[in-house]
């Protein structure tokens, strides 16, 4: 066990299905005496929908994401060498493969039985446009290990005067009004206060379960201890009976030695009597024949 190929399994599941397979894993290390590795997987946190959906591109739809991320090098050197030809070039580029990648994304989650609705859009194509500028944030993405969704710089080319949720399969965005603009502004802001705080409940609906999952273990370890304790008194108890037999066996053993030693003294005094009495009774005969 170890915790790329940890973290890449739980990562992969649906998030509905990832607290429980954390705790599994981390009690298989616990259980294993590997308390460091317990330890990160514990802390590693369950991903929202959009995040787990980005997750998911990355896994089954790598030469798109590829394409995503070089054009965000290709961008990045535009810059560099201003030409707007190039950069609206490659702006448009990067739109088209976004587009596509929702299309995948919306056709992911609807797999799960989850609606695609407009917060998971939101997340997915923050963290496309993040990916799609930010060489950190690609490596972010393409490691597959999101827990939430990347936020895209103010300096996304085309992310100002933008609708949000606009990049469509086919055709171009219109641009907002700067009045469409602030409006969209104060619902992003809206949306994120809301991400923040859906992301604290889901956080601590996980930590009172891990906190569950550990009593639970700890509760089995204390009964472990338990019955280690009661075997470990019962077994001392039987070494020292055991210990007294054994004491009494030497003893009865010394002196069953000590009786035929002195048995063996009597019977080789009654040998020496009996050999003299025989030569006695030959004198005897000896002396009436003559």
């Amino acid at each position: 066990m170890d915790f790329d190929s940890v973290a890449d399994e739980l990562y992969r599941l649906p998030p509905d299905e990832f607290t429980a397979a954390r705790t599994k894993h981390a009690a298989a290390a616990r259980e294993a005496g590997l308390r460091d590795l317990a330890r990160r997987i514990d802390a590693l946190h369950r991903p929202t929908l959009s995040a787990w959906t980005a997750n998911q591109l990355v896994r089954r739809h790598p030469d798109q994401v590829r394409k995503l991320t070089g054009l965000g090098d290709d961008l990045r050197r535009a810059h560099r060498e201003p030409s707007s030809r190039q950069t609206d070039n490659i702006t448009d580029q990067q739109r088209a493969v976004v587009a596509e990648l929702i299309q995948h994304a919306r056709r992911i989650v609807e797999e799960t039985g989850h609606p695609f609705t407009g917060e998971v859009e939101d997340g997915l194509e923050q963290t496309l446009r993040a990916a799609a500028t930010d060489d950190q944030a690609a490596r972010d993405w393409v490691a597959g290990r999101l827990a939430e969704p990347l936020t895209a710089p103010a300096s996304f080319p085309g992310a100002q005067g933008t609708p949000h949720r606009s990049v469509q399969p086919h055709g171009r965005p219109k641009p907002l009004t700067t009045e469409a603009g602030s409006s969209r502004s104060q619902r992003q802001t809206q949306r994120d206060r809301h991400d923040q705080q859906a992301r604290a409940r889901q956080e601590a609906r996980e930590a009172q379960r891990d906190a569950r999952a550990h009593e639970k273990e700890l509760g089995l370890l204390r009964r472990r201890a338990g019955q280690a304790e009661r075997t470990l008194h019962r077994t001392d108890q039987r070494v020292r009976e055991l210990t007294q037999q054994l004491e009494q066996a030497r003893q009865h053993h010394q002196a069953a030695q000590e009786e035929l030693q002195q048995t063996r003294d009597r019977l080789n005094a009654a040998e020496r009597a009996m050999e003299r009495t025989r030569e006695q009774a030959g004198d005897a005969g000896h002396r009436t024949e003559e």
